[in-house]
């Protein structure tokens, strides 16, 4: 009889921590998780005329050239028939089309095998850039330039000229003469024009003659201009 009892309670305490287990309420909490990566994206664009090219010629118009964009990552230039007191000039926009802030790493310019050295050496020329924000307002006291009077020096000057520069997504750099220094420009390019916003010039002076060995002659080069996130050292 004592092991009955003792049978039956047991199996009554068994029952009771089994209905116990199923018993017992639960609840949950589910955390959904979407993470997307941002885009780096800076390229050529075309826009209120951009890009453009022209020449400046006072008794004619023999130079003959062209702006070639085969994608939004090159733009290829070229100039035919300079001569000396001449120049040509053009002009692009740069954009951040990406989602994230972009900022200059560096510039490389390389020259074609063909290229003249003379010619390299006697080629001037004067850039400068004027930084817009995302809604096209230039931003005071942005702008810079650079100058040479050989293209040996492109490079150098070219990094120089985009040095820290930052492009938050949306704003651009234009390869413009900023007002404040179209003074400057006028007294360095010959036959500038205050009133003309092209940027990009290259010139023969007048003072070239046949010993400079630079007629009939060609340069070719690209400019290759490197960008990086902005939270890259």
């Amino acid at each position: 009889m004592k092991k009955t009892r003792f049978l039956a309670l047991t199996l009554v305490v068994a029952i009771m921590l089994i209905g116990a287990g199923y018993a017992q309420w639960t609840d949950q909490l589910v955390m959904a998780n979407t993470v997307t990566t941002g885009e780096m994206n800076v390229e050529f664009v075309e826009k209120c005329g951009y890009p453009s090219w022209w020449a400046c010629e006072r008794d004619g118009k023999y130079i003959t050239g062209g702006i070639d964009e085969k994608d939004k990552k090159k733009m290829s230039v070229s100039f035919e028939n300079l001569y000396p007191g001449s120049f040509v000039a053009y002009d692009a926009l740069i954009q951040n089309k990406g989602t994230i802030p972009a900022v200059f790493d560096n510039a490389v310019v390389e020259f074609d095998a063909s290229s003249s050295p003379e010619l390299k050496g006697k080629l001037h020329f004067y850039m400068a850039i004027s930084h817009y924000d995302v809604d096209g307002k230039y931003i005071p006291c942005s702008g810079r330039k650079v100058a040479a009077k050989s293209l040996n020096e492109l490079e150098r000057k070219l990094n120089r000229l985009l040095k820290e520069i930052r492009l938050e997504p949306g704003e651009y750099i234009s390869f413009d003469i900023p007002e404040e220094f179209k003074e400057d420009a006028a007294k360095i390019i010959p036959g500038y024009d205050v009133n003309s916003n092209n940027c990009a010039y290259f010139w023969l002076p007048s003072s070239v003659t046949n010993e400079d060995n630079v007629e009939n002659k060609t340069v070719k080069f690209t400019m290759t201009i490197n960008w990086k996130q902005h939270n890259v050292q």
